[in-house]
């Protein structure tokens, strides 16, 4: 898969340089210097969101308790794939908030608004199907042996509620 998609990659950059523009590398570290200044919270957040995320993990790994940390991370990753539609709602909401922001304190504040209605009507459902579909999700995804990730994604899933309502702040910001 690797030797593909750097086949791919190679062909790409040539298709670009033959095609449309002959690429070439260029360093201005004034240039380099603006960009740091502007991205560093950008990547800050990046590195404590990480933290925050993996946390646990390297917790568990660190403490020995490896089987634990299987069934640990069956749930996580599980509980992060509930939390993906309310990413792709924020960020489908972001052209019209960006639009009505020079506008209308009050337009920005009704589209907001329509966001955190759209989260809370995603986040209920969310949180009471993965509460009593959990063992059912739990084993037919990753089978009996991990059966201890149940009561661990029941607990998680209360998290992706946090996410989903947190969602329209990030967004606003």
């Amino acid at each position: 898969f690797q030797k593909k998609s750097a086949r791919l990659l190679i062909v790409s950059f040539a298709i670009l340089h033959i095609c449309v523009r002959r690429l070439g590398f260029e360093w201005s570290i004034s240039i380099w210097r603006q960009y740091l200044r502007i991205a560093w919270p950008v990547g800050a957040a990046a590195i404590v969101g990480g933290v925050y995320l993996y946390s646990s993990s390297v917790i568990l790994g660190w403490r020995g308790e490896i089987i634990e940390n299987g069934w640990f991370n069956a749930a996580h990753q599980l509980m992060l794939l509930t939390i993906l539609p309310a990413i792709l709602i924020a960020i489908g909401f972001v052209p019209s908030l960006s639009k009505v922001f020079g506008e209308s304190k009050d337009q920005v504040q009704r589209v907001w608004d329509m966001l955190m209605k759209h989260m809370i009507v995603l986040a209920i459902p969310t949180v009471v199907g993965g509460v009593f579909l959990a063992q059912k999700i739990i084993l037919f995804l990753y089978g009996q042996g991990y059966e201890a990730s149940v009561k661990v994604f029941e607990i998680l899933i209360f998290a992706s509620a946090f996410h989903f309502l947190y969602m329209p702040f990030v967004v606003i910001l």
